[in-house]
């Protein structure tokens, strides 16, 4: 029996280069290299000291949502959020906390839902009790608030708000210091944004005072990723992270630190990759003696561990392991790395270190450049909310863009 040939013209050719491969012993052609050029440096419109502008970041569509949580617009630390187009790195709208109070954090969380409609957090909000947290929903075309979200477990301390992600159509919010069911473990809640109402909750399954159950999360399709980077199951402070479908709350899989130890906060950073592999980063993990961060890869369904990621050159205190995915690598943060901080691309399957992310002007101020990063088709934001290009610690965020789009779809 021959060999089915392909109909396709573009499978035609790989079905000859195989053969060749075959046949012949030639090597395949290695991928080209990727690449990225920085298209636009943003920095803080309103460049109050301090402001943290960049310290989180989204893309929302061909937009991008920046957020600028300790900027004083209408009271001290009040906050605020930015939209940019991402193409033009024009500013296209500012979103101002509906209920300014000093130290609200307006800003602390920011997501793009699919139904246009951004969902923009304030953690520190007080209507509650003091530190519990809200959020807020706003139409992205008109910029009109449509309705507010309220923790159900309000909490003194509790940062509602702390972060916010999109699924489908719904929002999760996470509240990592939330008192639940009589514990200050943190909790995890999703919502309907266009009525506020509260669809289910995800509880930390091994709950325990200041386990920071919610403090990093991700989510694909109908998987939900969250970390509760001091749980002390294994180390204290050491960490812990865990799958669970977004439909009904149900856990799926537990994933632990494969080198555990006292400190490490596994789970600083999580990242779904491509659907099929979970990314957790540990800010201080040791590699080398040396206190850099690292992160860890596993099977998302399995849970079976594969390999570690490591920073290329490790520094202590450097952070790495704040994780974004992208497309089908993972880009890893590593903020307080010297010269003002970096990020790092990665494949994860591979473990191969793929393109390195470095600040376009460093050594002006703290920077901390890579403390927060999205990605979206063929773009990338890293933000760097300590850069005093625009003021002391306004911040700033670097939009760049690779020619590289056969691997960016």
């Amino acid at each position: 029996m021959g060999l089915p040939i392909p109909k396709s013209p573009k499978s035609h050719i790989r079905f000859i280069a195989a053969v060749a491969v075959i046949f012949l012993g030639l090597q395949p052609i290695p991928a080209d290299p990727i690449t990225f050029n920085l298209t636009h440096s943003i920095y803080n419109p309103n460049p109050s000291s301090g402001a943290s502008f960049g310290a989180r970041v989204a893309f929302a569509g061909d937009f991008v949502l920046i957020g600028a949580l300790l900027a004083d617009i209408d009271d001290d630390q009040d906050g605020a959020a930015y939209l940019y187009h991402a193409s033009t790195g024009e500013l296209v709208r500012t979103f101002k906390n509906p209920a300014p109070n000093q130290g609200d954090l307006f800003g602390s969380g920011v997501a793009w839902m699919v139904n246009e409609l951004v969902v923009i957090a304030a953690r520190g909000d007080d209507t509650g009790v003091a530190n519990s947290g809200r959020a807020f929903v706003f139409d992205i075309r008109s910029g009109n608030m449509i309705q507010t979200i309220e923790g159900p477990n309000p909490t003194n301390g509790g940062f509602f708000g702390h972060q916010v992600y999109p699924f489908g159509e719904n929002v999760l919010v996470t509240a990592p210091n939330d008192s639940v069911d009589g514990v200050e473990t943190g909790g995890v809640y999703l919502f309907d944004p266009r009525t506020g109402s509260l669809l289910h909750e995800f509880k930390d399954p091994n709950p325990a005072d200041g386990n920071e159950f919610g403090w990093n999360i991700d989510s694909f399709e109908d998987y939900v990723l969250i970390a509760a980077d001091r749980d002390d199951s294994l180390r204290e402070d050491g960490g812990i992270a865990y799958l669970f479908r977004g439909s009904d709350g149900a856990l799926l899989q537990t994933y632990q630190n494969p080198f555990p130890g006292t400190g490490d906060r596994f789970g600083m950073g999580t990242a779904i990759v491509d659907g099929k592999t979970a990314v957790i980063g540990a800010g201080m993990d040791y590699v080398n003696n040396t206190r850099s961060g690292a992160a860890f890869v596993f099977d998302l369904l399995s849970g079976v561990y594969q390999r570690p990621l490591y920073p290329p050159s490790p520094q202590s205190g450097s952070l790495f392991g704040v994780a974004a995915p992208y497309n089908e690598f993972v880009i890893l943060g590593a903020q307080q790395e010297s010269n003002g901080g970096r990020a790092y691309l990665f494949n994860p399957l591979s473990g191969e270190r793929v393109y390195n992310f470095v600040d376009p002007v460093p050594g002006n101020g703290g920077i901390q450049y890579g403390a927060r990063t999205a990605g979206y088709r063929n773009k990338v934001i890293v933000g760097a909310f300590a850069d005093d290009t625009a003021g002391s610690n306004a911040g700033a965020a670097f939009l760049y863009e690779t020619p590289s789009v056969a691997t960016c779809v």
